[in-house]
């Protein structure tokens, strides 16, 4: 298929403003906009989230977002490249491109919740096995992976 001069002429100016708009956005993974959600003993969503992902105090790292975002680094440019194509042939809207990338990263979060941070993550305590019932890793009832989600807004 051959387009004139002037049908490129509009599709490059078409991408480029795309491309400045994207510059004022950015995509936000992790638990965000949840700071009220409270599990049963009524710790906030985002402690436990913090605490897991840092450490606190004799309870290790479990990082459910730096380590698997840095481990899985090639999929997440490559869902980048994928949506900014789509940008570019005028498939997709910043937006759409940037909730896509967003997706993307929520997933490999929940797949580091699914396989224990990818075997790298510091078993639980025999203790905290009994208390739960179970020997699961970083999930009891399925709140703060349900509170992984993902965000476009502008760039701060």
């Amino acid at each position: 298929m051959s387009i004139s001069p002037e049908q490129l002429l509009q599709q490059l100016r078409s991408f480029e403003a795309a491309l400045r708009e994207a510059k004022t956005k950015e995509v936000a993974v992790g638990v965000i906009g949840n700071t009220t959600s409270v599990y049963q003993h009524g710790q906030n969503v985002l402690d436990v989230a913090g605490a897991h992902e840092f450490g606190k105090g004799r309870m290790p790292a479990r990082s459910f977002l730096r380590m698997p975002f840095n481990n899985k680094r090639n999929e997440i440019d490559a869902a980048i490249l994928t949506q900014f194509r789509r940008v570019a042939d005028g498939r997709a809207s910043v937006q759409q491109a940037l909730g896509l990338v967003g997706v993307t990263a929520r997933n490999i979060s929940i797949e580091a919740f699914e396989t224990g941070g990818f075997g790298q993550w510091q078993d639980i305590s025999a203790e905290t096995k009994a208390t739960k019932g179970s020997d699961t890793i970083l999930w009891d009832t399925g709140k703060l992976v349900g509170s992984v989600t993902w965000a476009v807004r502008d760039a701060t």
